[in-house]
């Protein structure tokens, strides 16, 4: 949609597979979620792509067909590289 990155799927090795064996089942992160912020930047999914490969990550979700921005929905900090999952 030019403005979130869609998750098609999860790398088994990837940041996103381990967060889901840390975390509650409902903050889990699945296909089919959208980012729609990372570090605080969001509008722009080219501008999402460059923030994934800073150290620290921050990122909100979109779950289902809503529209939020920064600050709404499932956010999630890690720290390190994204593997891939996106």
């Amino acid at each position: 949609d030019g403005r979130t990155l869609l998750i098609q799927e999860l790398s088994a090795d990837g940041l996103l597979a381990e967060w889901n064996t840390s975390c509650d089942p409902a903050e889990q992160i699945h296909p089919g979620d959208r980012i729609v912020c990372v570090n605080g930047r969001s509008g722009d999914s080219r501008g999402l792509l460059e923030e994934m490969s800073s150290e620290l990550l921050e990122f909100t979700l979109q779950r289902g067909d809503g529209n939020r921005g920064c600050g709404d929905g499932l956010t999630v900090g890690a720290a390190g590289d994204d593997g891939g999952d996106h």
